[in-house]
């Protein structure tokens, strides 16, 4: 025998609810009929990221593709009806990619396989799985890990569940995005400092190298006027030969920053995850969504999106006491990465330790013949650190969070409708070659639920006390046979002949 539609379910029920009614007294009636399970709506709805790129000129690289470029990744929808008559309804949809990128653009045709939904309604009910993807490559250096893609309708209940995951995805480099020259003023200037600088150290190692130890002194932090943080930070405690060791390395140090900037992915995405869900019972139904984005590292991981969530769930329900609406947002933050800091306070200690020579309380350990030397150096430090600190505002600048993620939550008065929706947060990234270059939206999730009474049938009219057989039993004992039928029949015909 097949399994009932969730609407048989329903009417299942209400004649479990009138057999009892008929099994006790008939002035229990109208109280049963009130709490028959109710007709309800639900729609979800979530988003994990929502891509704009702008480039400040056409790509030579893929003519006619456009500008800005959007690129959509993960959502899935729910919806689902139930009626007390006519045909029930439950769909569920998991969503992958979008945007012209993949759909108006040069490249669709490459990108065709990212286009794709699974769903699963009450006709189609098993669970629906994508298979896993294999990006081609492509001139943009688009790369996505895709995860799980699943959609399921639960044939008896009429609940539904969508889920999506991407493991990560990857979009382009300022290099293969075309803007790799554009970053040449921003270094000209900084490589030029620090050949300088390394020139005129080289005099300075030897006498360096004879001082077993400089003390810590305290010097302008370069980091807070961009990042915030204390005014001041320390210098570390060590001997000459290691200042002297930092100024070597330098070259090496900014040339793997401009690496990193120039070919690193201009976005990467970690770990993307939605789903939603709707699932009804006789007097509720709960609809709700959650986006997750672990993190997200820009240019080559200069900048990071620290993790946020958005997750919306409206119960409606035939009683005040118990429906509900909840929604959260986590609060986003954007930073300029540890290792462009770190890089910035070496800098820094340096500036401070040859400044400390010339003028402080290190002086006087400091043989005079060197003294040129260090004026030197430290004139050629103190301008490493202007570029350097120029090239994190640059970032950090760019850098904006301009909107959090913000949540509305809604019951009505009675508990029958019940809304709870997170707007996603807002960031932007930029170079002052392309101040607008990445916008990203992150974290959406929607949730509407409501609830009406079923429609209320009145109890069946007590009838006359005729035509009853006369069997020597009283009336009502008549009327209750009547009222359960078959089974209850053979009950007064068993007691009559007993």
């Amino acid at each position: 025998m097949s399994s009932p539609t969730p609407r048989r379910a329903r009417a299942a029920a209400v004649v479990t609810a009138a057999t009892l009614v008929a099994g006790g007294s008939l002035a229990a009636a109208p109280a049963a009929f009130a709490a028959d399970p109710v007709q309800y709506t639900a729609t979800t709805g979530t988003g994990v990221v929502d891509l704009v790129l702008t480039l400040p000129a056409a790509l030579p690289a893929v003519p006619g593709l456009p500008n800005p470029i959007e690129l959509t990744l993960l959502g899935t929808q729910g919806q689902a009806v139930g009626k007390t008559t006519g045909a029930d309804t439950s769909r569920a949809s998991s969503f992958l990619a979008g945007g012209n990128l993949v759909t108006d653009s040069p490249l669709s045709a490459l990108l065709a396989p990212l286009s794709r939904t699974v769903t699963a309604t009450l006709a189609s009910p098993s669970p629906a799985s994508g298979a896993a993807i294999a990006v081609p490559d492509n001139p943009l250096g688009l790369g996505l890990d895709v995860g799980d893609q699943t959609a399921a309708v639960t044939k008896l209940t009429g609940a539904n569940k969508a889920t999506s995951q991407v493991a990560q995805a990857d979009l382009g480099s300022l290099g293969s995005l075309g803007l790799g020259a554009l970053l040449d003023p921003l270094f000209g200037g900084l490589n030029t400092a620090v050949s300088t600088l390394v020139t005129q150290a080289a005099p300075l190692t030897s006498g360096l190298s004879a001082i077993p130890a400089l003390p810590s002194i305290p010097v302008p932090n370069p980091l807070a006027p961009v990042l915030g943080g204390p005014a001041t930070i320390p210098t570390p405690t060590v001997g000459g030969s290691t200042v002297a060791a930092t100024v070597n390395e330098l070259p090496a140090r900014i040339a793997a920053l401009e690496k990193q900037l120039r070919d690193g992915a201009v976005v990467h995405l970690n770990a993307l995850d939605t789903s939603e869900s709707v699932v009804p019972t006789a007097t509720q139904v709960v609809a709700s969504g959650r986006a997750k984005l672990a993190s997200a590292d820009l240019f080559g991981g200069l900048v990071t999106v620290d993790a946020t969530e958005a997750v919306a769930t409206a119960k409606a329900a035939s009683t005040k006491s118990a429906a509900s609406s909840d929604a959260s947002a986590t609060l986003v933050q954007v930073h300029v990465a540890d290792s462009f800091g770190e890089l910035l306070n070496a800098v820094a200690s340096d500036k401070g330790i040859t400044a400390g020579l010339l003028g402080g309380s290190l002086g006087m350990a400091l043989d005079p013949t060197v003294r040129p030397t260090v004026a030197a150096v430290d004139g050629a430090l103190n301008t490493v650190l202007a570029q350097l600190t120029g090239l994190l505002q640059s970032l950090g600048g760019g850098a904006q969070l301009i909107q959090q993620g913000t949540v509305t939550k809604t019951v009505s008065a009675d508990g029958r409708k019940a809304e709870a929706h997170a707007s996603p947060a807002l960031v932007s990234v930029g170079l002052p070659v392309a101040p607008n270059l990445v916008r990203l939206a992150i974290g959406k999730a929607d949730a509407v639920a409501a609830v009406t009474p079923a429609a209320v049938t009145a109890p069946p009219a007590e009838p006359a006390p005729q035509s009853l057989p006369r069997t020597g039993g009283d009336t009502g004992a008549g009327l209750v046979a009547l009222l359960l039928a078959g089974g209850g029949l053979v009950l007064y015909r068993r007691r009559r002949t007993a």
